[in-house]
Parts: C-alpha cells; structure tokens; sequence
C-alpha cells in the first residue's frame, strides 16, 4: 500500500518542481481515496483527509482547468506559430465557462470575467462585449489588433471554423468574416 502511495507523492514532488496546480489536483484524484485517507490518519495529517464533497469539488475544479491546460500547451509552442491559435482557443475558454457548474459556480464566473477582462480586445472586435462593459480601457488595448483574427483564419487549420459558434451581436448587422476581410493592414 505504501508503495503505490509513495510513487504517487513522488510525481506530486514532480509536479510541484513544475509549479503545476492542475497536475498535483489531477494525480490526487488518480490516487485510492481509502489508501490516500488512511495514509493521512497514520502520518497525523487527519485535516487533509478528503471528504466525498472535497472529491466532488476537486473533480469539479480539475474538470474546468483541464481545458486552461490544453490552451497553454497549444501555445507554448518553441517550433510552430502560435498567434493563430490565440482567437480560436480564447473563444473556446468562454464557451466552456458558459457550461454550467453545480459546484464552482463562482469560480467559473471569475475565471470567465478574467478572461474576457484579459482578452477584452479581441472580444470587442468580435462584437462579443460592448467596449464599455471593459472594467478598464487599458484592457481593450491589449490583444486588439486585428492581427489575431487575420492570423486565425488564414491558418488552416482554424480558417474560419472558430466562427461557426460566433456568439457576438449580429443584429448591428455586423458579420465576424467581414470584420476580418475589411481590416487596414497598413501600419504608420
């Protein structure tokens, strides 16, 4: 029993070296709760012992973070361009934080407000928030150049597929591909 154990908090160490949250979430859900328990109560550690809600909620919270994972590894790329991925995954993040969440309703609230807030330019330019709704005008300068959707649709592996679900105001009659098609390219 100790064995299994012991290697699972080895790759936690691991985990930890790597400053990874989600990881060290993700193996302790992998572990026996009975093993992980009883471990917890020998070692005097009966304050860490995970209840059925904390394993719920921990579920919860690696289920909602598995796709922030996915993003950031897309986009680490040392080899491959990767500002064509920006548009594409961020409107892919708010689409998932639209799913409801029984347990983590308020964090799921916060991580979309922060990352509508953070990429609040390219979210203006798709007509998805109205500038005004930003919380500070410092937030609609970053990632509002038009650079990011262009680089999005003329890679194909994303072309215009990451528009199909397009959830911005087509009733001021604006279309997303004529956002896109009608962009100055000229720079001063």
């Amino acid at each position: 029993m100790h064995n299994v154990v012991a290697a699972r908090v080895h790759w936690l160490k691991i985990c930890a070296q790597r400053n990874s949250t989600f990881c060290q979430f993700r193996a302790i859900l992998a572990l026996d709760k009975t093993k992980l328990n009883a471990l917890l109560y020998e070692c005097g550690y009966d304050n860490l012992v995970l209840t059925c809600k904390d394993i719920g909620l921990l579920g919860e919270v690696v289920r909602i973070l598995l796709h922030f994972c996915e993003a950031t590894d897309l986009t680490q790329g040392d080899k491959t361009v990767t500002i064509s991925c920006v548009t594409p995954i961020v409107l892919s993040l708010d689409k998932q934080l639209q799913q409801p969440s029984n347990l983590c309703s308020s964090f799921v609230s916060a991580l979309r407000s922060s990352l509508r807030d953070r990429f609040a330019g390219i979210f203006v330019q798709l007509e998805i928030i109205n500038p005004g709704a930003c919380h500070d005008e410092s937030s609609t300068s970053r990632f509002n150049s038009c650079l990011f959707l262009i680089a999005s649709a003329l890679d194909p592996v994303y072309a215009f597929h990451w528009l199909q679900h397009h959830p911005g105001q087509r009733s001021r009659g604006t279309n997303p591909l004529h956002i896109i098609q009608h962009q100055d390219l000229t720079y001063d």
